[in-house]
């Protein structure tokens, strides 16, 4: 950063002196988005953000888009899927939220203009700092609760079917938002306060001094009550704790159990006496567990280093060492850029790995890349109406109810009036005594026997359902 030359005329050290405006402004603080070109680590932010981070962004809505076009189709509804809708939604944004500034910024080359506008700053402290780390711990959240999810169906089935309804999804997705939004709020609202600071500075181009803005931010009064150092090291204490260090711990555990009930499962012996259905359907979500296995781990992968470097600038805040923030700013100057570019580097990897392990996946995309994803859903409605009628003729009289009221449309050689019939099975008699045929209708099923339809139209043997090591077949179609 330049060295400022306008602060002598203050009397406090903790000020700075508007050169423009001719006045002392206190306890503003520079905000870090200014750029030496003469600095290893401003260099490296040059090349990471002004080259690399575009040209992955563009990777990142292509690859995303895709996924949102397969999983936000009807048949693809399930507990699994709203979850990755969700995160494919969240990390598309944290791409594309930065990508203004990082172009006006560092593609462009204007860190080299002097007069800045007041709303460039607002948007390197939305752009670049509020909104991504807010869609980042969503999508952190957002992993747990897929790996959850997983867990208990592999784990439970019998009980995944109650907890992990799409409805209870949705609302532990919301959930996750909300806690995500209300800590980010803690972080907005401490230093909204921004204005724009001049001071003289040399020019080597026109050879004499002249004006410089730079973006400067101040505390809000509250944390100046609390205390500064006092109230940034609370929350990214606790910000550590909730978005890195319980998660990946939580993950760590979850992708073990995971493992091992796929191990398990594999050993075991296939079951003769099941349905060929069945098996199939065991084999699909095994597949499945494998595939968010990988998605899991790649996370970790990425997001342990992300969560040192935090844990670093909690170490460097609590000591409160003037010679240990010295040394500490400039490896996170490079440590930073590099574990953003990584992050965003997986989220194309995703989209790969769908299409490598998801045979739906590649179904389903196949046939919106050649138009034919507008027939999916009366593809999907048409099989679920055929199960529920071929289950309507299986059902034996026995289990019909005794009675039905239902409403026929007069002869015409009868009064126009509706007439009351009782069902005898498939056998229906009128009150005049003439005999007609109708399509029973089916008696309300216990929960446990609609485990194996994502629409709980299709019946399964309450035997067929896995015991605690095998893999659950709560679900028809995963991802």
């Amino acid at each position: 950063m330049a060295s400022v030359v306008g602060n002598a005329s203050c009397n406090l050290p903790n000020q700075l002196f508007d050169a423009r405006d001719r006045m002392c402004l206190e306890d503003f603080n520079f905000q870090l988005m200014v750029v030496n070109v003469n600095s290893t680590g401003d260099d490296l932010q040059m090349a990471m953000y002004g080259t690399v981070f575009p040209l992955l962004v563009v990777l990142v809505i292509i690859t995303n888009s895709l996924v949102i076009l397969v999983l936000s189709n009807h048949h693809m509804t399930t507990s699994t899927n709203i979850v990755l809708l969700y995160m494919t939604v969240t990390v598309l944004l944290t791409g594309l939220i930065p990508l203004p500034f990082t172009l006006y910024w560092y593609t462009f080359g204007n860190h080299e203009a002097w007069d800045q506008p007041i709303w460039l700053c607002y948007l390197h402290r939305y752009g670049m700092e509020s909104l991504p780390r807010l869609l980042n711990g969503i999508t952190t959240l957002l992993t747990v609760l897929l790996a959850a999810q997983r867990f208990v169906c592999v784990r439970y089935p019998l009980q995944a079917l109650t907890l992990c309804t799409t409805d209870r999804i949705r609302h532990w997705s919301w959930g996750a938002v909300i806690l995500t939004t209300g800590w980010e709020l803690l972080t907005v609202l401490a230093n909204f306060h921004q204005r724009l600071y001049h001071q003289y500075d040399f020019d080597p181009q026109l050879n004499y001094f002249r004006l410089r803005t730079w973006c400067i931010w101040k505390y809000a009064d509250f944390v100046e009550h609390i205390g500064v150092d006092k109230y940034n090291l609370t929350v990214l204490v606790g910000r550590v704790i909730v978005f890195h260090v319980a998660p990946c711990f939580a993950l760590l555990v979850f992708n073990i159990f995971l493992i091992v009930g796929i191990r398990s499962a594999g050993a075991q012996r296939p079951n003769r006496h099941l349905h060929r259905n069945s098996d199939h359907n065991r084999t699909d979500s095994k597949a499945t567990t494998i595939m968010l296995v990988v998605i899991i781990s790649m996370f970790l992968l990425v997001n342990i280093p992300v969560a040192f470097s935090i844990i670093i600038l909690c170490i460097a805040i609590s000591f409160d060492s003037y010679s240990l923030r010295e040394w500490i700013s400039p490896q996170l100057t490079v440590l930073v850029p590099i574990c953003n570019m990584t992050l965003v580097a997986t989220y194309p990897i995703n989209f790969a790995i769908y299409l490598l392990m998801s045979n739906q996946f590649r179904r389903t995309l196949r046939r919106i890349l050649s138009g034919q994803g507008h027939m999916l859903d009366s593809i999907s409605n048409f099989s679920m109406r055929s199960r529920s009628r071929r289950h309507s003729e299986s059902i034996p009289p026995s289990t019909m109810p005794p009675m039905m009221t239902t409403m026929t449309l007069p002869s015409q050689s009868a009064s126009p009036s509706f007439h009351y019939r009782r069902s005898f099975g498939g056998r229906t008699a009128t009150s005049n005594g003439a005999s007609s045929f109708s399509r029973p209708t089916l008696p309300a099923l216990p929960v446990h026997v609609r485990a194996r339809s994502r629409t709980h139209t299709a019946l399964c043997d309450p035997s067929e359902v896995p015991i605690l090591d095998e893999s659950p077949v709560v679900e028809d179609h995963q991802v």
